[in-house]
């Protein structure tokens, strides 16, 4: 009790001390959750990914293909995407399948390459007959970074003369983004497409002119996009987080550029006395509409009693490309790309620096390689191979066809992605030629990392040393040597 009085006669703190000390716990918690006059606008809602792509997604998807009709650097981005991960070639097969020795089956893996070889031409892969494989894949590409999602539909017809497998592109407005329903069955339809109670996509439901729709198992779609959110099952355009500073910097340029072109002209106005007796005698159009005409260079005399005010804007003035260039750096870190790489501008970029950016955007264009292989080529190959053995098309050199019981052993693909010289390739081939004095680098790793085949190197080395010493001329290429003997022994010669 005696504890309990002292307690009771302590003297209340002050105001500012109570006060201090609300505000330090203040402190303690996240800033960014904070609500002031500083952060007014800046939601506070979490929201549903479904909610938020219904409402914006349409929007940003127009506004996306906008910007790479009217914005060059929009359309830049998607040429290097096109460019980089799919290539003027593609990605090129490569079938490794074996037989029970465990050596590779030559013929069947020559006859499935050669069949593929020959389907993606236009008449073939294409389902609408328009475009070849490799044009296909860079529009596929296209629409993945540009409308956020791409969409293509596996068709097979036995009854075809050539090829049973087609593929048809589908835009991604075709599916049905305000189709919300939830099944008797237990399935739901979110954003277009029905899933089962364990979150599996089952069915796409695509738009028809007449306003019903197409219902297409999702065994037969390849639906493809960036996943940045748990549960999303619609893809946003890559450029989104940069969209509103494209925009705005286009607009900027364009007003920058009229104004640079007006100030050439020169422009000028002239101020009539106060009676309007100028002495001048205009040439006047049918509406009264006065024309002066000057052309560069010209000295006119101006009459008495006039005045002239000229008209001379300054801007652009120096800190325009300073500005412009701080915006594509925003734009280009929005996008995922180097700025030297994006904005095309090498000033001031010397090779160490300018191989390290090239390094880093490298390793994202390996990385999209990857990902499209894994989740586009790689499905198309198996839906091919399988309706192509189950129509008898792949045929050995004397005519028989593969079997489809031998499915798993011919499902042995090998994709090459494009690859990239560097600007000195001698100190590469030195760098390799290292790699492999050392052992921690083979021949065919340097020869994929160029993007062949190192059979087909071989197999090409081969034909063409026969065909020297048949025609009695000596070969002049040094191979691959991991002691240096090749070069000693030239300079012994």
């Amino acid at each position: 009790m005696r504890w309990f009085s002292r307690k009771q006669e302590q003297p209340e703190q002050p105001k500012k001390v109570v006060e201090r000390q609300a505000k330090k716990g203040a402190r303690r918690n996240y800033a960014g959750a904070k609500s002031s006059e500083i952060t007014f606008g800046w939601t506070t809602s979490e929201g549903n990914i479904d909610q938020i792509l219904k409402a914006n997604l349409p929007a940003l998807r127009a506004r996306s293909r906008e910007q790479y009709r009217n914005n060059d650097y929009m359309h830049r981005y998607i040429s290097l995407v096109k460019t980089n991960v799919i290539g003027p070639k593609g990605v090129v097969l490569q079938v490794h399948s074996k037989d029970n020795g465990g050596q590779l089956d030559e013929l069947a893996n020559t006859a499935i390459e050669q069949a593929w070889k020959r389907w993606q031409n236009k008449q073939f892969c294409d389902y609408q007959q328009r475009h070849r494989l490799v044009d296909m894949k860079n529009l596929l590409l296209s629409s993945v970074f540009m409308d956020g999602e791409m969409i293509a539909q596996l068709v097979s017809d036995p009854s075809a003369a050539d090829f049973a497998t087609s593929i048809l592109m589908r835009q991604p407005e075709s599916l049905d983004i305000n189709l919300n329903v939830e099944l008797k069955n237990g399935n739901r339809i979110r954003l277009g497409i029905e899933f089962d109670a364990n979150g599996r996509a089952q069915y796409y439901y695509f738009k028809r002119a007449n306003g019903k729709h197409d219902k297409v198992d999702s065994s037969r779609i390849i639906h493809l996009f960036i996943p940045e959110f748990i549960e999303q099952v619609r893809g946003v355009p890559q450029g989104s987080a940069s969209l509103m500073r494209m925009n705005m910097l286009n607009g900027f340029e364009e007003a920058a550029l009229v104004n640079a072109r007006a100030g050439a002209t020169k422009m000028g106005f002239i101020e009539e006395p106060e009676d309007g007796n100028t002495g001048m005698d205009d040439e006047v159009t049918d509406d009264g509409i006065q024309i002066d005409e000057a052309s560069p260079g010209d000295w006119h005399t101006v009459p008495h009693g006039t005045t002239i005010h000229g008209y001379d804007p300054a801007y652009p003035s120096g800190e325009f490309g300073v500005f412009v260039k701080s915006q594509l750096k925003g734009m280009s870190a929005g996008l995922g790309v180097s700025h030297h790489t994006l904005a095309n501008d090498l000033e001031g970029v010397n090779y160490s620096s300018g191989r390290l950016g090239e390094l880093a955007d490298r390793e994202i264009w390996k990385g999209l390689q990857d990902w499209f292989v894994e989740n586009f080529m790689q499905r198309v190959f198996e839906f091919w191979l399988r309706s192509e053995l189950l129509a008898g098309n792949l045929k050995m050199p004397n005519g028989s066809a593969l079997p489809l019981a031998k499915f798993d052993k011919f499902n042995a693909a090998v994709w090459q992605p494009r690859r990239w010289q560097w600007v000195d390739p001698k100190k590469e081939m030195d760098a390799h030629a290292k790699g492999i004095e050392l052992g921690v680098k083979t021949r065919s790793e340097i020869i994929r990392e160029m993007g062949r085949d190192p059979n087909d190197v071989w197999n090409e080395l081969k034909r063409e040393n026969d065909l020297l010493k048949e025609l009695g001329i000596a070969a002049n290429t040094a191979a691959f040597s991991s002691n240096g003997e090749g070069d000693e022994s030239e300079e012994q010669d």
